[in-house]
């Protein structure tokens, strides 16, 4: 499970274009506090990672971290050292790129 993701100011949506590809990964709940990814079932989280594209990470100091389940993720963050809120952030061209090694 892979993909980029990013909210333009209309919500959070998975990038897919020509020169993203993502595999089985869809935005779920999106909160003040949390951003949710889903993706297909599986028995076993290997890893799981989430960072900032080159864009995000070099605009502000960034952190990321996620709680990875057997079909979803909780993402949260810190910019700047506040609390990162995916209702409110936005950008035409920064993301986070997501990456999981799951077993089914």
């Amino acid at each position: 499970m892979c993909g980029a993701i990013r909210n333009t100011g209309s919500g959070w949506f998975v990038i897919s274009d020509s020169v993203h590809g993502p595999s089985d990964l869809a935005v779920g709940t999106v909160t003040s506090t949390y951003l949710q990814v889903t993706y297909p079932a599986c028995s076993k989280v290997e890893t799981f990672l989430v960072g900032p594209d080159d864009s995000f990470a070099g605009s502000a100091l960034v952190s990321f971290g996620a709680a990875a389940g057997l079909s979803s993720a909780i993402i949260k963050g810190r910019i700047n050292g506040a609390p990162f809120d995916p209702q409110a952030w936005s950008s035409s061209t920064a993301n986070l790129w997501v990456y999981g090694l799951l077993r089914v």
